[in-house]
């Protein structure tokens, strides 16, 4: 009787690991769903916010600097306001064709942006921060989301 008994145990011991074994797999299972269902939102929510932020705020860099080009119409009238005003306009010209490239080619973009935004505080000897400085924070922006996907960190899937 004891070997049965014995049996008996042991079956219902087999019987008791093979359903915690299948129980643990299942919660292992939902718990893995619901882990990449979130963390795939997260990461293309991130992906977005880090997509447009340089974007953005280099649109928004560019309206800044045009600002400074208003003040022509307090010395210009008419006609006359045209030519000063263009001239006032180039460097926001030009930061939009840089946008232009920098929305097509992040890194290069990214570069092109860090080196004028470098050389504008070199060459004014650290007195125009108010330019340069956001200059040198969307180069790196356009140079980190560009890095982050190539280390495979927001990489859509």
């Amino acid at each position: 009787m004891r070997p049965n008994c014995r049996n008996g145990i042991i079956k219902i011991y087999n019987t008791k690991r093979r359903f915690a074994i299948l129980f643990h797999l299942v919660i292992f299972s939902i718990f893995a769903m619901i882990k990449s269902i979130f963390i795939n939102k997260y990461i293309n929510h991130m992906n977005k916010i880090i997509y447009w932020l340089p974007r953005i705020l280099s649109i928004g860099f560019v309206v800044f600097l045009s600002l400074f080009s208003l003040d022509v119409f307090s010395e210009y009238s008419g006609w006359r306001v045209i030519l000063p005003l263009f001239m006032h306009l180039l460097p926001s010209f030009a930061l939009l064709i840089l946008i232009i490239v920098a929305w097509k080619h992040e890194r290069l973009g990214g570069f092109i942006f860090l080196i004028i935004g470098l050389l504008m505080l070199i060459l004014s000897r650290f007195e125009s921060m108010i330019i340069s400085i956001p200059a040198i924070i969307l180069g790196a922006l356009f140079l980190s989301r560009k890095y982050l996907s190539e280390i495979k960190v927001f990489r859509k899937k």
